[in-house]
């Protein structure tokens, strides 16, 4: 079965993401995924067995976005390829401070007061969605802030 257009549409919308994280250390993890948000939270939660678990990766420290998957995994080869010292020129040109570009994602706690109830007087937890705002550099809104965004082409170009 096929729907033509719109799913040719719909997969034109598609993002890729290559990304950076770091640990306390400066132990580094080059990765590549198609969700980035989920993804950089099950390195967080240390939800994954391996290297970013063993090492305590949790930090995002760059990504680049592209609308085309072999771009993506072409940019993810070339990075793992490169000695340290220029991964860490490509962090620095981007996040000078080495910051978590995701330390706000996922879910937020907020106590907010239930009621005057002496019952309820120490209040309640309640979660709040937290989402990543449109790159303001592209007109694409699907595209996040980030280090970089990729044109409709695949190749990177720098946010402003």
């Amino acid at each position: 079965m096929s729907f033509g257009r719109e799913e040719s549409a719909f997969a034109a919308k598609k993002n890729y993401s290559v990304y950076i994280l770091a640990s306390r250390g400066r132990v580094l993890y080059v990765g590549v995924t198609g969700f980035l948000m989920p993804r950089v939270l099950q390195h967080k939660t240390a939800e994954l067995d391996g290297f970013t678990r063993r090492y305590h990766i949790t930090r995002l420290v760059y990504y680049e976005v592209f609308h085309n998957v072999n771009h993506a995994i072409a940019r993810e080869t070339e990075i793992k390829k490169w000695r340290r010292e220029k991964k860490v020129a490509l962090i620095e040109r981007s996040n000078p401070t080495g910051e978590d570009l995701a330390a706000d994602w996922g879910t937020r706690i907020v106590q907010v007061k239930a009621d005057s109830s002496p019952a309820k007087a120490d209040g309640m937890t309640r979660r709040l969605p937290l989402v990543i705002p449109p790159c303001s550099c592209h007109s694409d809104p699907g595209l996040s802030v980030g280090a970089g965004c990729a044109s409709k082409s695949g190749d990177l170009a720098p946010c402003l």
